[in-house]
């Protein structure tokens, strides 16, 4: 064995300290987000206020004098959009089953506010070795933009 000063030794075990600690690998959470209130997602943001209109063009606010079934065919409207999306996604990366399968969620990114997202990838933490590969993400930002949801995937906190 080596010699070692008092600083050499105090050094080589903050840095296991630290690897172990506070570096735990990233891994893939297959059970329920609520288990993870802080979970890492890696999905498409998806605009609410987007599929409102989308929903006015096609049985405008005013076609219905009853309130309650105006916004029961909202409801069914956006449920539709989300499982297609939700399908979709499955179709081209099926390994995001083995995440509890793509759905929306509410996260945010950073210090912007709360999104509605398609998470596609679940995590303890951020970690790129979890995303798609490029064919696919370029695949799943084609499916997203036809129904005109154009803003880039990335990573997300939860917040359930």
């Amino acid at each position: 064995m080596g010699t070692y000063n008092r600083h050499t030794i105090l050094f080589l075990h903050s840095q296991s300290t630290a690897t172990t600690k506070n570096h735990r690998p990233a891994r893939l959470l297959v059970r329920r987000l609520e288990r993870y209130p802080n979970a890492a997602l890696w999905g498409f943001p998806v605009d609410l206020k987007l599929i409102l209109a989308k929903f006015n063009e096609t049985v405008p606010p005013n076609a219905s004098t009853d309130r309650d079934k105006h916004t029961h065919r909202l409801l069914e409207y956006s449920s539709k959009v989300f499982t297609a999306l939700e399908s979709q996604t499955l179709e081209i990366c099926p390994e995001a089953s083995a995440t509890v399968s793509p759905r929306h969620v509410f996260a945010k990114r950073g210090h912007t506010g709360e999104k509605t997202i398609i998470a596609i990838v679940r995590s303890t933490r951020p970690d790129d070795k979890f995303i798609p590969p490029l064919d696919k993400v370029e695949k799943l930002k084609a499916i997203f933009a036809e129904q005109g949801f154009d803003e880039e995937p990335g990573w997300f906190t939860a917040t359930n």
